[in-house]
């Protein structure tokens, strides 16, 4: 026998003693597999039950779940639009915040340069305010000028009246005395005829009525320079009435050097009066 047919025998061998020892074990025990395979087989079915329960569970879990994906899908779904409608809302209102902090910032420049206008503006009204009280105040001194000048030419016109009368006067009392000096001159030449001349000479009465200035006095007042002279029908010895503007009689004066344009007379005292250059002088 070959050493291969050896150990097959010696294979079978052992096999065969391994089954005898199995069957003997089985069949010693048999009735303790009997009462297991009972209650395995029990609790085979309380588990088929119980995994059945879990499948219906499990199904009914399934579609509960399936039914809050669904639910949580739909959330989603919605959450994402209003996402994207926020987002977009969002944009919009940066956009919006951009446009406004552009429009702030022009008002900002705006109103600074309507700030600087107001002040400017504020000034210039400052001083149109200040120069309306100045023309206001002009004003107001004008109206009380013009007020005065038309006093002062009321008088002045009446003045005028009185000294164009009092001219006329003096114009038709120096007429009455021409003719009484020509009378008494007359008289003079007879007497001149038989006698030698007595007493200071008198001078002769001027043909037209004189009316002039004092324009200057001596340092001592006692003479006045006059503005007119012998073109004026000034005369030397020639007796003049000082008087004011107003008529007011002031003095006499009597000529004592003529010429064409101008005369000086000395003053007669007494005086009633203060005399000054500007006053009027006119013949007797």
């Amino acid at each position: 026998m070959s050493t291969i047919q050896k150990a097959f025998i010696f294979i079978v061998v052992v096999l065969a003693v391994l089954t005898a020892a199995v069957t003997l074990v089985l069949f010693a025990q048999r009735t303790n597999w009997k009462v297991e395979y009972d209650k395995q087989t029990g609790a085979l079915k309380d588990t088929q039950k119980q995994l059945d329960t879990t499948k219906k569970d499990l199904a009914a879990a399934n579609d509960a779940h399936a039914a809050k994906v669904a639910e949580l899908e739909s959330k989603i779904g919605s959450l994402t639009t209003q996402l994207t409608t926020a987002t977009n809302d969002l944009d919009s209102v940066r956009a919006d915040k951009a446009h406004m902090e552009t429009i702030a910032n022009d008002l900002t420049a705006s109103f600074n340069i309507l700030t600087k206008k107001m002040d400017v503006l504020a000034q210039r009204t400052a001083e149109l305010q200040t120069a309306k009280e100045a023309a206001e105040k002009t004003l107001e001194e004008v109206k009380a000028a013009a007020t005065g000048a038309r006093e002062q030419l009321a008088i002045s016109e009446r003045r005028a009246r009185d000294l164009a009368v009092q001219v006329d006067d003096l114009t038709k009392e120096a007429a009455s005395r021409e003719d009484r000096m020509k009378v008494l001159q007359q008289k003079i030449d007879i007497l001149a005829s038989f006698a030698p001349p007595v007493g200071p000479s008198i001078a002769p009465a001027t043909k037209q009525p004189v009316f002039g200035k004092i324009t200057g006095l001596s340092k001592d007042g006692s003479t006045a320079f006059l503005s007119v002279g012998s073109d004026d029908g000034v005369v030397k010895d020639m007796l003049l009435l000082i008087y004011k503007s107003d008529g007011t009689y002031v003095a006499k004066a009597k000529v004592y050097d003529v010429a064409a344009d101008k005369a000086a007379a000395r003053i007669v005292k007494p005086a009633v009066g203060t005399i000054a250059e500007g006053d009027n002088v006119t013949n007797e």
